[in-house]
């Protein structure tokens, strides 16, 4: 980091890199409503694998004429994950599963990067407004190699999957802050946001002796997520050490997804939060502080998750 007039900079960055070994020996019991025992089956699982990636976050600082400040803040991340593992079950009592031994290889990789670009502006009388806009961006690649082996037969299972996966978002926050009556500021302002999602899956297996009839698909799907807060409190210095906030909140979502394999889905909904939040800075101490918060969470689901 440095500093070079009314400008200056910091850049954070982390390179990573670990293998892992795992052994997972287990038992899977099932019963049956009488009690008697129907399923007993010893599992052995072994795996191997590796992470590494790389992550950046360059910070630019400005300070502008009249005070005003203007800020940059970026963050990049990168990375690729392998794992390979190996499955054996011995049936002792019930059924045995679909294959007696599955190995299988999965490898995978992402990328990420987000900007951020907030503006700080004073206003007559001890006003301020504050704007931030972000965009950001990921893609992702997921390669998995199952295969399975049936105690007599032979190879049973031969499949190779492949996810292809990208995100791109926009999001917006505003808060405008006044003082109005001795002690008292008023606060309001919003948080928005939308994020696209495509998705793409394709699966091949092989037509195998023993096995059963290939299941080969072609699936897609996209999701959007729209989402707006608006907000407005009365922030309350009761004395030097002692401040009290409160007001209300909304918050709306619309969501919506559609694929080749089911139809579009929309919905929307809201919420309203109460906002209720007193602070007391302890005496005799360096910034200790105790604070008591009343509100109302409400959490927008992930793209991916739709």
């Amino acid at each position: 980091s440095d500093r070079d007039g009314n400008f200056s900079y910091s850049l954070a960055g982390a390179l990573f890199r670990y293998d892992y070994h795992y052994d997972n020996p287990g038992m899977d019991l099932a019963y049956l409503p009488d009690g008697g025992q129907s399923l007993q089956r010893r599992v052995n699982g072994t795996g191997d694998g590796r992470s590494q990636g790389i992550n950046l976050s360059p910070r630019l600082n400005w300070t502008l004429a009249g005070g005003d400040t203007l800020t940059a803040q970026f963050f990049l991340s990168a990375g690729r994950s392998e794992n390979r593992s190996h499955s054996r079950s011995e049936t002792e009592l019930g059924m045995r599963p679909d294959y007696d031994t599955t190995d299988s290889q999965n490898d995978n990789d992402f990328r990420y990067g987000r900007a951020d670009l907030t503006w700080a502006h004073k206003l007559e009388g001890g006003a301020k407004l504050e704007l931030k806009f972000g965009a950001s961006g990921s893609g992702s690649t997921a390669d998995g190699h199952p295969v399975g082996y049936i105690d007599g037969v032979g190879l049973a299972l031969d499949r190779t999957v492949r996810v292809e996966a990208s995100e791109r978002g926009l999001s917006s926050t505003g808060k405008y802050a006044a003082p109005w009556v001795p002690g008292h500021a008023l606060s309001m302002g919003w948080d928005g946001a939308f994020t696209r999602r495509e998705e793409d899956r394709w699966q091949r297996e092989l037509a195998l002796p023993g096995g059963r009839p290939p299941v080969n698909s072609d699936e897609d799907y996209n999701a959007d997520i729209k989402r707006l807060a608006l907000y407005a409190q009365d922030e309350w210095e009761i004395t030097p050490r002692w401040s009290m906030y409160a007001g209300v909140r909304w918050e709306g979502i619309d969501t919506r997804s559609d694929g080749d394999s089911f139809d579009a889905v929309q919905q929307r909904s809201s919420v309203w939060s109460p906002l209720l939040q007193t602070l007391w800075k302890l005496p005799d101490t360096k910034g200790d502080q105790v604070r008591l918060a009343l509100t109302r969470t409400y959490k927008a689901p992930q793209t991916g998750s739709l």
